[in-house]
C-alpha cells in the first residue's frame, strides 16, 4: 500500500471518529449536522460487509429549491485497519469514482490518494466548523490540554480561547468537535 495514501486514509478515520464523538463502533443509519453559517453535514449508513461499513458524507447548499451535494463522498470504514478507503466523489461539476477492480492501475492509484488526502483535509474543516454527528460529547477544558494540543485546539475554532459564552468539547487528543453554551 501507498505509505502517502495510508497516512491520508488514516488520518480520514481518525477525522471521522472524532466527527462521531471518538468511536466508530455504534454508527446511525442516518444523522444531520447543521451549524450557523456553515453547509450541513450529512451521513448515511449504506451497508456493512466483510470489507468493512460503506458509508457517504455529504455537505449540502440548495439552488431554486433543490438539494445540491458539494461535496458528496462514498467511503468504506475499515476498523481493523484503522482507515477510511474513499470510494467516490462528486461535486457540482465532476463524479469520479476509484476502479477498485484494478487496484494497480497508476490511474486508481493517484485517484486514490487524491480522494484521501482530500477526504482527510474535508473532515479535518468539518471539525473546525464544529459539525458533530454524535449527540454524546466529553467537553474538557482547554487548560487540561498539552500546551502543544491546546494550541492546535485554539488554531481548529479561532474563538475558542474562551469569553464567548460556549464551553467547547474536544476529543482526548484536543481537537474540538462541538460547542455548548455555557448553562444550558
Amino acid at each position: 500500500m501507498n505509505p502517502q495514501y495510508e497516512a491520508h486514509a488514516r488520518a480520514a478515520f481518525t477525522h471521522l471518529a472524532t466527527l462521531f464523538g471518538g468511536s466508530l463502533d455504534k454508527l446511525p443509519d442516518a444523522v444531520k449536522s447543521e451549524r450557523p453559517n456553515y453547509m450541513p453535514l450529512c451521513f448515511d449508513r449504506q451497508h456493512r460487509d466483510e470489507n468493512g461499513i460503506t458509508v457517504s458524507l455529504a455537505h449540502y447548499y440548495y439552488q431554486n429549491g433543490d438539494a445540491c451535494p458539494d461535496p458528496d463522498m462514498t467511503m468504506r470504514i475499515d476498523h481493523a485497519a484503522k482507515m477510511v478507503h474513499p470510494l467516490s466523489y462528486q461535486d457540482s461539476m465532476r463524479y469520479q469514482e476509484v476502479d477498485e477492480a484494478d487496484p494497480s492501475n497508476p490511474r486508481t492509484i493517484k485517484l486514490r490518494i487524491a480522494l484521501a488526502a482530500f477526504l482527510a483535509q474535508w473532515l479535518g474543516n468539518t471539525i473546525a466548523q464544529g459539525h458533530l454527528l454524535a449527540p454524546k460529547a466529553t467537553a474538557v477544558d482547554f487548560d487540561q490540554l498539552a500546551p502543544d494540543r491546546k494550541e492546535q485546539a485554539r488554531r481548529n475554532f479561532k474563538d475558542a480561547a474562551g469569553g464567548d459564552g460556549y464551553r467547547y468539547q474536544l476529543d482526548t487528543e484536543g481537537y474540538p468537535f462541538g460547542r455548548v453554551r455555557v448553562g444550558e
